[in-house]
Parts: C-alpha cells; sequence; structure tokens
C-alpha cells in the first residue's frame, strides 16, 4: 500500500528500546520499529567504568535516545517507503519520570568530562531508588 503523502511520527522513548511509529493522516499504520539502546539499562557500572553501582541504581546513557531514535525512525521510512518531507508532524513520549540533569544550555552533565564518573549527573529511570 502506498503512503499517504502526509505523515506523522511517533516516538515513544521507554525503559530499553525507542519504538517509531508512522501513520498517514487517514489514522492508517504505515510503519512500526522498535530498537534497544545499546547500552540498556545501566544498572551495574558506568560506562567505562569498573566501580560497581550501588543496589537499586537505574540509569541510561542519553545518547542512546537520539542514535536509537534516529536508527527506529530511518527504518520506519524505509519500511514505509516515504520520504521525510512527507512527515509533517512529530509526538514524542518519554517514560515517566527519568530525570536528566543538565546544564542551562541542555548539555548532559554525564556527557562532560568533569562529571562523566559522577552517579548524579547520569539520568536516573523511574525505577532507580538508589
Amino acid at each position: 500500500m502506498p503512503a499517504s503523502s502526509k505523515t506523522v511520527l511517533g516516538l515513544d522513548f521507554g525503559t530499553e528500546s525507542v519504538r517509531a511509529l508512522l501513520v498517514d493522516l487517514h489514522g492508517n499504520e504505515l510503519a512500526s520499529v522498535s530498537v534497544e539502546y545499546p547500552h540498556g539499562q545501566i544498572i551495574e557500572t558506568l560506562p567505562g567504568r569498573r566501580e560497581k553501582l550501588p543496589p537499586l541504581s537505574a540509569f541510561q546513557h542519553p545518547t542512546d535516545w537520539i542514535e536509537s531514535a534516529a536508527k527506529a525512525t530511518r527504518a520506519a521510512r524505509k519500511k514505509a517507503q516515504i520520504d521525510a518531507s512527507e512527515i509533517v508532524g512529530i509526538g514524542v513520549d518519554f517514560t515517566s519520570c527519568t530525570m536528566l540533569p543538565t546544564r542551562s544550555d541542555g548539555t548532559p552533565l554525564c556527557l562532560l568530562k568533569e562529571f562523566e564518573n559522577e552517579q548524579q549527573a547520569w539520568p536516573k529511570l523511574w525505577k532507580h531508588h538508589g
């Protein structure tokens, strides 16, 4: 079935993956793709570190969100056989209560050299009770 010339993209960011959904303006699903985060849930050690995290820790890596969303979106577009110019709207949903500490310009603290080893600089998942 050929895609409509106008399509909307939905991105649902979960605990372990992001899902991309393309729907035409008549409500017909054109494609749905799920992509797991490369770092998954960070529950044992921070990336590049050996020290164990305290029990009940649950972090995510913010670059996973961007890279996985891009991969899922490209795959959904390919599956639906549509061009990016046909997407007229984007809806985004995130796992409830995931907190991302940032600088005032939006840069995640965990991506800064001076904070990469600081647990409190990493995004905390809804299930983080450390």
